[in-house]
């Protein structure tokens, strides 16, 4: 799950999985 968001693309390398994590949620669900 690879957004054009560079906090998402960090959240996979596991530096802020946090953050990461609820934005990709977030992108998720707005999908």
């Amino acid at each position: 799950m690879r957004v054009s968001d560079g906090s998402v693309e960090i959240d996979t390398g596991g530096k802020k999985a946090g953050r990461g994590a609820y934005l990709c949620r977030s992108q998720d669900v707005g999908r």
